[in-house]
């Protein structure tokens, strides 16, 4: 039930403007440059970047527990 919850978060965050475009540009250039992921640079909003955020912390999590 608490990952649909936070899907309905990111989906609103998506949908609306939490932030400055000034913001969103310097977090996207920031997050792509700290995961080496050019990825970040499409994200156009917060939800997006959460949501990427989100999912390369959890694969580097992933990974380190099927390592184990």
């Amino acid at each position: 039930a608490s990952r649909y919850r936070v899907k309905d978060l990111i989906d609103c965050m998506e949908e609306d403007d939490i932030s400055t475009p000034e913001k969103v540009k310097q977090l996207r250039e920031d997050l792509a440059k700290h995961h080496s992921n050019e990825a970040f640079l499409e994200c156009e909003n917060m939800g997006e970047i959460l949501k990427l955020q989100l999912k390369s912390t959890l694969a580097k999590h992933i990974r380190k527990v099927r390592n184990i």
